[in-house]
């Protein structure tokens, strides 16, 4: 089984449930463009705006069913931070109810399948952190690009996941222009 991971396009705000922006639109589209020959299962998708516009280009290319979940919604590096015993029950609730969906997508690791995720930058590093089993804190600083992937495969020999791809947006002719800077 693999779990590919994305960040949803460009939008209009960091700080609040904002709409793709053009540029972004045109980063679903290159993307869906770049995943068009990947047998998906299926997609599941936070339900915030950002992400929501980024699946359904994605479910209109791919022809791919989507399922949008409230369990997807972005987290603040401020509470992955934390210590959890300190966490408020909201939290701890949250953190159940994404354990349990990984859980649930995944209980049949060892088909040959593949499902898509588009959800945010720190809950895609959560994620990643839960199933190869990282301390949260550990992979706070890697990036999360917008409309960049992440694929962990599962190992039936070993048992374990895998991350067999981080941040990749070569799709969008990106990642030789992080050495400009």
């Amino acid at each position: 089984m693999k779990i590919i991971l994305v960040r949803h396009g460009k939008h209009e705000s960091e700080f609040d449930d904002g709409k793709l922006l053009h540029k972004g639109k045109k980063q679903a589209q290159l993307l869906a463009k770049k995943m068009k020959k990947i047998k998906i299962k299926e997609i599941y998708s936070s339900n915030l705006n950002r992400a929501r516009e980024t699946a359904e280009i994605l479910e209109k290319r791919l022809k791919t069913p989507l399922t949008m979940t409230a369990v997807l919604r972005e987290w603040d590096s401020k509470i992955i931070k934390q210590n959890r015993k300190k966490w408020k029950k909201e939290y701890k609730k949250n953190f159940s109810e994404l354990k349990n969906f990984l859980n649930e997508i995944s209980k049949n690791k060892n088909k040959e399948e593949s499902v898509l995720i588009v959800a945010h930058g720190q809950l895609n590093k959560l994620i990643i952190s839960l199933l190869m089993k990282i301390n949260p804190i550990k992979i706070i600083p890697f990036m999360q690009d917008n409309a960049c992937v992440n694929i962990l495969e599962w190992n039936g020999h070993f048992k374990n996941w895998r991350l067999i791809l981080m941040n990749d947006t070569s799709h969008l002719n990106k990642n030789l222009d992080k050495l400009k800077k």
